[in-house]
């Protein structure tokens, strides 16, 4: 999956066999977040959170999803015993999953097996690839999602950030020697009718030696 790519659309069941694909979400945003499976710690915690930021997000305009496997069955009882209010789909044969390049081996206290990687895609609004939250946070996936929205939603964001070319200090040698590379100013030059020093002494005696 790369970023500014479009996410591949999908076709998946609710708890209530209701389906949804990319084109149900109305949101600026739709942050889509693959878990392991139902109703372990590490998901319980992560889907509580987004269950309790619901308000918080629905006002940056960020529709949050969860996939993982598990039927329709088992998205019910884990929305039921944990009280969430958060739309999970059941991705059983895990094809969106492997789409997102969500699934493959995972080891667990020295035991291979395969599953799903907690991954999360943040779409914008066309629906291309704008952040992936690799080995999300269960805690703090929420709020990363919802601070990188806020920098996306800025006014700065999307302007090309001007860059300045440091220009060298001139140093204490450098005008010395320029100072030194400088011509000697002649007075006599500068003012043709003032006298270099001295010449008019020496002028006056030539006179007087004349006179005598």
């Amino acid at each position: 999956m790369k970023l500014g790519k479009k996410a591949p659309d999908f076709s998946l069941k609710d708890k209530n066999g209701t389906q949804y694909s990319l084109k149900s979400f109305k949101g600026n945003f739709v942050a889509i977040y693959f878990y392991p499976k139902d109703d372990t710690p590490g998901c319980t915690i992560q889907a509580k959170k987004f269950t309790a930021d619901k308000a918080k997000l629905a006002k940056l305009k960020i529709d949050v999803v969860g996939i993982s496997g598990g039927d329709e069955k088992s998205k019910a009882k884990f929305c039921k015993k944990q009280e969430l209010d958060v739309l999970l789909l059941s991705d059983s044969d895990f094809a969106v999953a492997k789409e997102y390049k969500s699934f493959g081996e995972k080891t667990f206290m020295g035991r291979k097996y395969q599953g799903i990687f907690r991954n999360t895609f943040l779409l914008d609004q066309d629906r291309n690839i704008v952040k992936i939250f690799e080995k999300a946070s269960p805690e703090d996936n929420s709020e990363e999602i919802m601070a990188v929205v806020k920098e996306l939603s800025s006014p700065k964001s999307g302007t090309a950030k001007k860059t300045t070319v440091a220009k060298p200090k001139k140093s204490a040698t450098r005008k010395s020697k320029k100072a030194e590379a400088a011509p000697k100013k002649n007075p006599s030059k500068k003012n043709p009718g003032v006298m270099a020093k001295g010449t008019s002494s020496r002028i006056r005696q030539a006179r007087r030696a004349k006179a005598r």
